[in-house]
């Protein structure tokens, strides 16, 4: 019996450092269009405390540009600094925007290159599990 209360209190303790989730939630991030082609720009609806990093990441492989992050490589473009995102109530991004993706050896592309399936996220701190919030597009080349 007091194994079975033991491990019961195991259970019950809450885990430190677990990451934090990634929400949806367009009263903090909303993206239009839901669909987006070469011919469009991309706008993000920023709400209160939606974070100081934004990235997008391509779902197909995996590849994430950060966009807006504190202390970048030298010569990673940035939309902005961190400062004024945090501030921002809207950003746009147009599909021809260049970026280094975040793996060894890179070399900027379009982060639109390819059609497919697209998560935005922002965050305090997107190289930490503190979690943040996201959005999901439709990318078609025209």
């Amino acid at each position: 019996m007091r194994i079975a209360v033991a491990s019961l209190a195991l259970i019950s303790i809450p885990c430190v450092g677990a990451p934090e989730p990634w929400r949806l939630d367009p009263t903090v991030l909303a993206c239009s269009p839901d669909v987006l082609s070469s011919e469009q720009t991309l706008t993000l609806t920023l709400g209160p405390r939606h974070g100081s990093e934004l990235a997008i990441r391509r779902l197909r492989d995996g590849r994430m540009f950060l966009l807006v992050v504190g202390s970048p490589p030298q010569g990673h473009f940035q939309l902005m600094t961190p400062t004024e995102f945090a501030v921002a109530s809207s950003v746009e991004i147009k599909p021809d925007t260049a970026a280094t993706a975040w793996v060894v050896d890179a070399k900027p592309e379009l982060v639109f290159s390819e059609p497919g399936e697209y998560e935005i996220v922002v965050s305090p701190n997107l190289e930490s599990e503190v979690g943040g919030y996201l959005c999901r597009i439709t990318f078609k080349s025209s």
